[in-house]
């Protein structure tokens, strides 16, 4: 009689982080090495590492402006059909081993959510042309990132968006990459219902 067993697949996750963690050793890595080694993949893979830090509850001390708006000049290659890359300034950042282990280490902690509910389905989602739809959410969510948006978790949830569909993409899973998709329109929804109240309350306060 076979055994139960409740072993998961290897995610496509696992071995990229492992991949860039031995590439690593020999020295710091830029993040422009990182997207180069396997295409969207690669991409896809520096989206999660750059905004995973924002769904955790630790400061990022200001880091989400900038952050969110280079991924979003990142983003627009999609949208016009370009290979991915970089703005020169982030792909120049350079991560030392150090820095890229324990960063992979937080990551792989979430893998094993990942792992129940990610498989390769619905490729349609990331065929040619809903890639300039994948841009353009990645895009919008990127710059919803980098707004300072005095509301709280105004960080968490536009991450959330870029790390589903950054996981989409290195998993092959279209179902992800919708749900990445459905987040930035409800990340857009609420940042308009907010800032239409503030601006109503201040047009209220000062007439």
């Amino acid at each position: 009689m076979p055994l139960l067993t409740t072993d998961l697949p290897r995610l496509r996750l696992t071995e990229d982080l492992a991949r860039v963690c031995a590439a690593s050793h020999t020295g710091p890595l830029r993040l422009s090495e990182v997207l180069s080694s396997a295409d969207d993949r690669g991409f896809a893979l520096v989206l999660l590492l750059a905004t995973f830090p924002f769904v955790l509850p630790f400061p990022t001390l200001g880091l989400a402006t900038p952050v969110g708006f280079a991924l979003a000049l990142a983003a627009l290659g999609l949208v016009l059909g370009r290979p991915a890359a970089l703005p020169a300034s982030l792909g120049a950042l350079e991560i030392g081993p150090k820095a890229l282990a324990r960063a992979t280490a937080v990551v792989s902690r979430a893998t094993w959510l990942l792992a129940r509910i990610a498989r390769p389905r619905l490729p349609f989602m990331m065929g040619r042309v809903m890639r300039i739809g994948l841009g353009l959410s990645l895009f919008t969510a990127a710059v919803v990132l980098g707004l300072p948006i005095p509301l709280p978790l105004s960080n968490f949830f536009p991450a959330v968006a870029i790390i589903l569909l950054a996981a989409g993409m290195i998993e092959g899973d279209g179902l992800l990459v919708l749900a990445g998709h459905v987040a930035t329109l409800a990340v857009c929804a609420v940042v308009g219902v907010s800032c239409t109240t503030v601006v109503a309350l201040a047009a209220r306060v000062l007439s």
